[in-house]
């Protein structure tokens, strides 16, 4: 088999692997234990198949014309959005996390410009029909061993919709999963049974395979319905709708798919007004996902959905501060920060994505951004509408459809790799069938140019040079990383040898030098402050951690010095190891970055206590209860604050009448009184601060007694 075969075999190989993904999971098995298993096993291999399949595809298209890419409209509006958010991620706050993301996300310019190098290949590779439908049916044929998994572990927990993550790790993303290949299940449907049917309800039931992608195309309806996924239920419906007008009002040639289509219609419509009328009835409160849709309400910021009321304003702040080109991709962290809302309290406490997908890319992008995804949508619409007689007026209501239904969810959720991969994927099919931009015809003969023809320019010369590029760029953009990751679980392990084997690890996974540097820091000074809890532990080891650890902080420091997670995480560090004179400027720069955030005060505060600092500690706890009255945390940290300070009249406001209480940090106040005292030489004032956390919290009464030990012994410090 010569060269030019291999290279074709191997690209189809790797364009079929990719559906193979969603099954992969960094958890020991088939792949390394991986940080963030779910995620960086699944990006990895993707970006390392992209690349060898690039490569071969570099050298296949040299030696074969009719395997170019084609330069379609919406193969520019493709390309345009990635130059203009490679832009935007050069100019970003963070420009490295732009391009590169991190081990959470995986996400960035790295990604992206992935997902167009796999566009432009599967669009170039798959041009005959025959092939995308194959490519379809494997997808789908996929999708249905994920339903399995899916429904044994809706079926295991009872039916938990939360617990519904099957290999693909959140419940978000198997919906979306789901959601695609619905679509690609109905295509099927009209391409390989209805097209080749006779018309007739009869003929197409009784092919075997009308049987086969409806049960597929409802399993996968049901698995987006189990995972209790509202924005894929309502893109589902919206996108069904969507193509359903769609053939009512342009299908000539097909009376039945006709019928159906408004059978559809007139079913959405039943179920969206059935539900209106029903949504205060026992049936639709009594049922999980029904009643999901029923208590959403923007009056109310009681869960992760109706957080969007909050999150989203933050993020047109954002745009509104940076409109041209945004802050970047990975750049929403620093929005959330500056602009955060107190009333999020009881949310995540740092979300680094708007949860709608239009305005992340809006704040990443800037309204060039914006303006160029939306092309991408636009030309991909115009262009199925364009050839909807070669593709089927039905084949391209699908498409329509299934666009429509992806657009629609992505208000409420943001991307992942496999959201990215099918989009991209229906992007690909619809470039492929625009017959009119070949680029170069088809029966164009290769040239010869000097001594050597295209072919052995290809042999000696394109390729040798695509693998050696190739094997620089999987090394220093995946195996490092890889080699990063895998390291940094096995710091976070457990030894016989002591928190010095960890240490070594972290030196290690840090010494590869990749992006995830950051996360890797995260977890180092972490397990640094456990370390120095440890009891009977050498002080030389702990004190090798905590230089280790602040080092690589100040690090950080000096490489994102506008993220108020790491002064924060600085801070807190310094505070965990009981350097609270160090850890205060870093706080003060973390609230600099983020004013309203009332976590970050909190941890001032303690610092400013410990320092005996605390007319300035009541200030920052006051300034975080006047953020938000309804955050019990801040009503305990400003009365904590109160009872340090002596101001009696203050604490006895905030007490309200209660005897008792469970607040770690009201009663750590008593003992900083307690110790207070005991550096006065009033033994007897440290015993009775004591005795009043005894008196607050019962269960204290054991560690209480064993303090006063202490205290009348002389050995408490």
């Amino acid at each position: 088999m010569n060269p030019k075969a291999i290279a074709k075999y191997l690209i189809f190989a790797g364009l079929w692997s990719v559906l193979l993904l969603p099954f992969l999971v960094g958890d020991g098995n088939f792949l390394p234990n991986m940080f963030f298993p779910f995620i960086t096993g699944k990006n990895f291999l993707f970006r390392i198949i992209i690349e060898i399949v690039l490569a071969l595809f570099v050298y296949l298209a040299f030696i074969e014309p009719k395997y170019r890419p084609r330069w379609s409209w919406l193969a520019k509006a493709a390309g345009i959005f990635a130059l203009v958010m490679l832009v935007a991620d050069m100019l970003a706050v963070n420009p490295e996390k732009a391009l590169w993301s991190n081990f959470e996300r995986m996400d960035g310019w790295v990604t992206l410009i992935h997902m167009f190098a796999y566009f432009v290949i599967l669009g170039s590779m798959l041009k005959a029909e025959k092939a995308w439908l194959w490519f379809f049916r494997t997808s789908v044929a996929a999708a249905f061993i994920m339903f399995i998994i899916e429904y044994r572990e809706w079926i295991a927990s009872g039916h938990a919709s939360s617990a519904v993550m099957t290999t693909l790790g959140n419940t978000i993303y198997v919906a979306v999963y789901m959601l695609f290949n619905f679509f690609f299940a109905l295509i099927l449907l009209y391409k390989d049974v209805i097209v080749r049917s006779a018309g007739t309800f009869r003929s197409v039931l009784s092919a075997w395979l009308t049987w086969v992608y409806l049960a597929c195309a409802a399993l996968f309806a049901w698995g987006i319905w189990m995972t209790a996924t509202r924005g894929v239920i309502l893109g589902l419906l919206g996108g069904l709708f969507v193509a359903a007008l769609c053939i009512i009002f342009f299908e000539k040639q097909n009376a039945l798919i006709k019928k159906v289509s408004v059978t559809a219609v007139v079913a959405v419509l039943v179920l969206v007004g059935g539900f209106f009328a029903l949504k205060n009835t026992k049936f639709v409160q009594n049922d999980p996902v029904l009643h999901s849709f029923a208590v959403v309400s923007w009056s109310s910021i009681a869960g992760q959905g109706q957080a969007r009321q909050l999150i989203w304003p933050l993020a047109i702040k954002g745009f509104l501060e940076k409109p041209l080109l945004g802050w970047g991709q990975e750049g929403f962290n620093y929005v959330f920060n500056k602009y955060y809302d107190p009333r999020l309290f009881a949310q995540e406490q740092w979300f680094d994505r708007a949860h709608n997908e239009l305005l992340d890319i809006l704040v990443g992008g800037g309204a060039l951004g914006e303006i160029a995804y939306l092309a991408i949508y636009a030309a991909a619409i115009c262009l199925v509408w364009k050839r909807r007689q070669v593709l089927g007026v039905t084949d391209a209501a699908l498409l329509i459809g299934v666009l429509a239904a992806y657009f629609a969810q992505s208000i409420f959720v943001f991307d992942n790799l496999m959201s990215y991969v099918f989009f991209f994927t229906v992007l690909a099919y619809i470039h492929s069938r625009d017959a009119e931009t070949t680029a170069v015809e088809a029966g164009e003969k290769p040239k010869k140019l000097g001594t050597l023809s295209d072919e052995e320019k290809a042999n000696y010369i394109v390729l040798p040079i695509a693998l050696v590029v190739l094997c620089v760029t999987v090394y220093f953009a995946n195996i490092k990383p890889i080699e990063a990751n895998t390291t940094l679980i096995a710091a976070m392990q457990s030894y016989p040898q002591g928190p010095s084997t960890n240490l070594n690890y972290f030196k290690q996974a840090l010494s590869y030098d990749t992006f995830g540097n950051a996360e890797i820091r995260e977890q180092l000074v972490t397990i640094a402050a456990q370390v120095n809890g440890i009891q009977g532990l050498d002080a030389a080891t702990k004190q090798q951690f905590d230089i280790f650890a602040y080092q690589e902080m100040l690090d950080q420091l000096k490489a994102t010095p506008k993220d108020a997670r790491y002064q924060l995480f600085m801070g807190t560090f310094l505070d965990n190891i009981g350097q609270y004179s160090m850890a205060i400027p870093y706080l003060e720069t973390a609230i600099s970055l983020s004013p309203a955030k009332q976590t970050m005060m909190f941890e001032l505060e303690k610092a400013y206590l410990y320092t005996g600092q605390n007319a300035q500690a009541l200030a920052i706890a006051k300034q975080a209860y006047d953020e938000d009255h309804d955050f019990s945390d801040a009503k305990d940290n400003y009365l904590a604050a109160a009872i340090v300070a002596g101001d009696d009249a203050l604490a006895k406001e905030l007490w309200g009448g209660a005897t008792t209480t469970s607040s770690g940090v009201i009663l750590q106040a008593y003992l900083i009184r307690a110790s207070a005292a005991l550096a006065k030489g009033d033994k007897t004032g440290a015993i009775a601060e004591v005795e009043k956390d005894i008196l607050l919290d019962p269960g204290f009464a054991s560690q209480g007694q064993s303090i006063i030990k202490q205290i009348e012994s002389g050995t408490a410090k």
